[in-house]
């Protein structure tokens, strides 16, 4: 799990370099048509290399009422939704940022449209050393321990960001120092909750990633269309709503925790 979280953490760092000089060829649709035969490569690379390895006998059969009945026990579950929830405040912290960058790197760090890897190499950089030592560090600490030390490290982060932002001190290189430390600390959380997630429903192991997952997805839509305008104004308001997102998943973490804990700490 830590492996796929250092791999789906490269997306967000060459996206918005590939759309930055995508503008300096052309005009903002191109980024469209850019998704569009990108999307079309994709499908004919899964439908040609990528077989199916679920065995037959353990797949459940495209019908909707089974299928959507399957995913209701699921989204219903209290520990799931208390897992879900924590899952995605904590990421909350760090996608603020990800979601508010073309304000943050355009108009508060005054770049230009080709710099948005001076902000997204080392947060995502940050994210991807802290998903590697999540799987080296699995087995030396408990799992609870390792989930705890991680938000504090995105706490303090917060903290961190925070205070760069009240003393006014430029935003080159300090304003890129938390967001980096916020995306170490997630990281080093986001495996074990997913594992946790994942094995609340052995048997519907993929309806649970998919109804965390689109959870997830909404509530990143919500935070970059809904809150995002409201708190970008400012490297302050922008820190202040990353640490309530990482203190409020680091709560639900831990009521978490105190009603179902984890197998190997019961």
């Amino acid at each position: 799990m830590s492996h796929i979280v250092m791999i789906f953490g490269l997306a967000p760092a060459v996206a918005p370099i590939v759309g930055g000089w995508i503008l300096a060829f052309g005009p903002w649709p191109w980024i469209f048509w850019f998704l569009v035969a990108f999307g079309a490569l994709m499908t004919g690379w899964v439908l040609v290399a990528l077989p199916e390895t679920h065995p037959p006998a353990a797949r459940t059969a495209l019908q909707v009422r089974p299928l959507l009945s399957g995913l209701w026990v699921i989204a219903k579950d209290a520990d799931f939704q208390r897992t879900t929830a924590a899952m995605t405040f904590g990421f909350a912290g760090q996608f603020l940022y990800i979601a508010a960058a073309p304000i943050l790197v355009v108009e508060l760090l005054h770049q230009g449209p080709q710099d948005f890897w001076k902000f997204f190499v080392p947060m995502i950089g940050g994210m991807v050393i802290g998903a590697y030592l999540t799987g080296r560090l699995a087995t030396a600490m408990p799992s609870s321990t390792l989930v705890s030390r991680g938000f504090l490290i995105a706490a303090c982060a917060g903290v961190l960001n925070a205070t760069v932002g009240l003393l006014g001190l430029a935003p080159m290189p300090w304003a890129l120092i938390g967001p980096t430390v916020i995306a170490f600390g997630i990281a080093l959380v986001f495996p074990v909750m997913q594992l946790r997630l994942l094995d609340l429903f052995p048997a519907r192991r993929g309806g649970a990633a998919s109804v965390s997952s689109f959870a997830q997805l909404m509530f990143n839509a919500l935070l970059a269309g809904a809150i995002v305008p409201f708190v970008s104004g400012s490297l302050l308001s922008l820190a202040v709503t990353s640490l309530g997102f990482v203190l409020l998943g680091w709560a639900l973490w831990r009521w978490e925790l105190s009603r179902t804990p984890l197998p190997a700490e019961s």
